[in-house]
């Protein structure tokens, strides 16, 4: 694993509201960490309706957005 690699590991795992189960859904989701911080606008939209699907999962819309903002800041 290289510095950039381990940098978007910690960056994913420490945005808040972003547990294992999240951050493990993302990973499944994009294949590799890069591609989900490179994700394009249409992907971010796919994943706006994969978080809303964490709502029993005690992650509200806000948190949601507030997730989506932190990791997809452009």
């Amino acid at each position: 694993m290289d510095n950039q690699e381990l940098f978007l590991y910690l960056k994913l795992y420490n945005t808040p509201n972003v547990g294992n189960k999240i951050a493990l859904k993302l990973l499944k989701h994009f294949g590799a960490i890069e591609a989900v911080f490179s994700a394009s606008e249409k992907q971010i939209n796919q994943i706006k309706r994969f978080l809303k699907d964490f709502d029993t999962d005690n992650l509200n819309k806000m948190q949601a957005s507030q997730i989506l903002n932190r990791l997809f800041c452009r």
